[in-house]
C-alpha cells in the first residue's frame, strides 16, 4: 500500500493510477508493484546536446569600430 501511495505522489498519476487499481479490483486481481513502477514511471528523457561556439575577442573589438 506504501508503494503504491509513494508511485501515485511522486509520479503525479493519482488519477492514473486509481483508475488501474479499480480495474484490477474488478477482475479480482492484485496490484503488482514492479508492473505498475514500469507502467506509470515517468520515462527518462534524453537532453539534447548544445555546442555553444564563443566568437574570439577581435569580433568584439570590430563591432565597437563600426559604432
Amino acid at each position: 500500500m506504501v508503494d503504491l501511495l509513494e508511485l501515485a505522489d511522486r509520479c503525479n498519476v493519482v488519477a492514473q493510477l486509481a483508475q488501474e487499481l479499480s480495474d484490477l479490483h474488478a477482475r479480482g486481481e492484485l496490484p503488482d508493484i514492479d508492473k505498475l513502477r514500469t507502467q506509470f514511471a515517468p520515462r527518462q528523457t534524453l537532453m539534447p546536446e548544445v555546442r555553444v561556439v564563443l566568437p574570439a575577442a577581435a569580433d568584439y573589438d570590430a563591432l565597437l569600430e563600426a559604432a
